[in-house]
């Protein structure tokens, strides 16, 4: 077992990393001052990840496996999760993202028997053909609920605008046909293949003591080995070009939602940190809700409130995203477009770009003072190879220059798509 301190000089604060002998990873942020506890336990395995090899054997899966596994994984042998957590007054949950599948709790009571039930159910896989078709019918359910949302619609089509092969086209919790194809032998190649040990990272942060959090986990991990049959992952030959740059959908809402969407090379490897802070003081000071261009849009009536501009990133895709409701989307998204052409030729306002840099970094420490935001950030920065103070210490140094030398490579003409839905005229599309 390895162990470490990491440390902020400019905070004067400290947490802990250890990896034990299996390969597990686990963060513990002390916090004596809180009375809650949050706590994740997550393996880097979502929905992007469709084909792999497990030792020499080639695995295909369908889209919504790493959902549906994680809905199975809350349920073994006739005892589910969230029963056993509310008997502990702690409140659990689970998600899958494209990139992840964390599954957590918050406790200020029972925090060591929490974090016991929460390990023990991770590591207990049980699946059979009859709890298995089950899932399905209880997950084809929620997959027609999402098939009502615009905002789901929305950020689906342009996906599937950007990107020609990559899985990340795919909805995370998959159709109804696609996890119709899910078998117990599936789920356990997913399993046996990603929730290893050496994938998995356990942070918690709150009111907890390190060596006890880490006794605790050496426990109940001692039965879980470390395999060593080799995992890669494989992924189709995505190129740059996109795969559509316009679609449209009629659904019954009020006002017409877009997303204007660009497809981007991803953040390189060691400049990631700082790449990924640059992408956001970008989307920040072209469409955030101080800049010129929002304040004007809004006056004018062609954006409100549920305007957003973010970006969605791995190791092996990149896009950012402008959407919302607007009367008008397609001057909307033109005047977006000359705003980014302004940006690239004219660059930032100094004076702007330090306020937002400031802010920027005022956020992230200010997010030190929750439990729930340092753990879920320390496990987020440790699947990039990064550590929490590495992103706080990047945004105070980040500067101005290198920000628009990395604005004028993005946001090429070639590379992006709109996505509108508009209201139909009485009925479901």
């Amino acid at each position: 077992m390895t162990d470490e301190i990491i440390r902020s000089e400019r905070l004067s604060e400290q947490y802990y990393r250890y990896t034990l002998e299996n390969g597990l990873t686990v963060l513990v942020y002390p916090m004596p001052q809180k009375k809650g506890v949050y706590a994740l336990l997550g393996t880097k395995f979502g929905s992007t990840t469709r084909e792999f090899m497990l030792g020499d054997r080639q695995v295909n899966v369908p889209a919504g496996i790493a959902h549906f596994l994680e809905h199975k994984l809350f349920e073994n042998e006739g005892e589910d999760a969230f029963d056993l957590f509310a008997r502990t007054g702690a409140s659990a949950n689970a998600y899958t993202s494209f990139d992840k599948t964390c599954y957590l709790f918050s406790a200020s009571i029972n925090v060591e028997q929490s974090l016991r039930t929460l390990i023990r159910f991770v590591t207990s896989p049980h699946f059979t053909e009859q709890t298995i078709a089950k899932e399905q019918g209880i997950i084809g359910q929620e997959i027609k609920m999402y098939d009502d949302s615009a905002e789901w619609a929305l950020s689906t089509m342009s996906l599937q605008g950007l990107y020609k092969l990559h899985p990340v086209r795919d909805d995370i919790a998959g159709t109804v046909e696609s996890i119709a194809q899910i078998t117990p032998e599936m789920l356990y190649d997913c399993y046996n293949a990603f929730y290893r040990p050496q994938n998995m990272v356990l942070s918690i942060a709150g009111s907890v003591e390190p060596q006890r959090v880490l006794e605790i986990c050496r426990e109940e991990y001692a039965h879980v080995a470390a395999p060593d049959e080799p995992v890669k992952r494989i992924l189709p030959k995505e190129t740059q070009e996109i795969a559509d740059a316009f679609l449209e959908r009629r659904m019954q809402v009020f006002a017409p939602q877009f997303c204007l969407a660009y497809k981007e090379k991803p953040f390189e490897a060691g400049a990631r940190t700082v790449q990924d802070l640059g992408c956001r003081l970008i989307l920040e000071l072209i469409a955030g809700e101080t800049s010129d261009l929002y304040r004007r849009l809004y006056d004018q009536g062609l954006l409100n409130d549920t305007f957003d501009a973010s970006a969605l990133d791995d190791d092996d895709y990149l896009c950012v995203a402008f959407s919302g409701e607007s009367e008008d989307p397609d001057r909307a998204a033109r005047e977006i477009e000359q705003e980014i052409e302004r940006a690239k030729r004219e660059g930032f306002d100094p004076e702007r770009f330090e306020e937002a840099r400031r802010a920027l970094y005022g956020s992230l420490i200010c997010g030190l003072d929750s439990v729930e935001n340092t753990a879920t950030k320390m496990l987020y920065a440790a699947f990039k190879n990064a550590t929490l103070y590495d992103i706080i210490d990047a945004s105070e140094k980040i500067n101005q220059a290198e920000v628009e030398a990395q604005l004028r490579s993005m946001f090429r003409t070639d590379r992006k798509t709109m996505a509108v839905v508009r209201p139909s005229d009485g009925g479901q599309e």
